[in-house]
């Protein structure tokens, strides 16, 4: 009897040990996640029009933060035709910081998913669970 004891307190051990990595392991990614979400908070990128009748800045979520329009541009352009450069200098911007935010997240996505998949919702959450519960086990690929 004392033997069968033994074993399920030993189990019981390395149960509770493996469970301990395991937060640990997850409280690791928590925090390198809070970390990435501050530098994504902190990107932003700006664009000119090629005529520098507009410039365009945004942020890292793509939002529009800053739009400056030259003297002359509303004597330049007409009005449908200056808005249509603000929407393409604003199409530039977020390009550009998308592709900064590319940058950033890539490294934290799991193999064989890129960042544009993720950003068209093309991301399966079941396809990610065996690989995450590997890296929290400390196996190897």
């Amino acid at each position: 009897m004392t033997s069968r004891r033994e074993e399920l307190v030993a189990r019981n051990a390395a149960m509770r040990a493996e469970l301990a990595e395991m937060m640990e392991g997850l409280d690791r990614q928590q925090q390198g996640l809070i970390g990435l979400q501050e530098r994504l908070a902190g990107l932003s990128a700006t664009a000119t029009s090629s005529d520098e009748t507009v410039t365009v800045t945004v942020d890292g979520r793509g939002q529009l933060s800053g739009l400056e329009l030259a003297p002359y541009a509303t004597r330049q352009w007409e009005p449908k035709a200056l808005a249509g450069r603000i929407l393409a200098t604003t199409r530039e911007a977020v390009e550009k910081v998308t592709a900064q935010a590319a940058e950033l997240v890539g490294p934290a996505l799991p193999a064989g998913l890129s960042f544009e998949q993720a950003m068209r919702g093309e991301l399966d959450p079941t396809q990610l669970l065996p690989e995450a519960m590997s890296e929290l086990r400390g196996e190897k690929g």
